[in-house]
């Protein structure tokens, strides 16, 4: 059985206390699906990236700058809510 959003998303929860999702992490999920989170509450994007960790796929350098802009390869990434008004 494929695993879904939600799972996916409880799994994190249970591992650690207010996960960040990438985008790259999300994208395997339906759009439909992340949309219905996003609306019910369960998540909620961050504020926007001005760097990010450089990824373990690239070779060795310092963070990566991000840049706002709707390509492929724009960073976007989401949260559960904090739990009793911790952030």
């Amino acid at each position: 059985m494929a695993e879904s959003l939600l799972g996916f998303v409880l799994t994190r929860l249970d591992q650690i206390e207010s996960p960040v999702f990438l985008h790259r992490e999300l994208e395997r999920f339906p759009a439909s699906d992340l949309a219905a989170c996003v609306s019910a509450g369960l998540l909620r994007e961050t504020s926007k990236a001005t760097e990010i960790p450089r990824p373990a796929h690239l070779p060795a350098g310092g963070d990566l700058v991000a840049h706002s802009g709707e390509s492929e390869h724009s960073v976007r990434s989401f949260r559960t809510p904090s739990v009793g008004g911790r952030v």
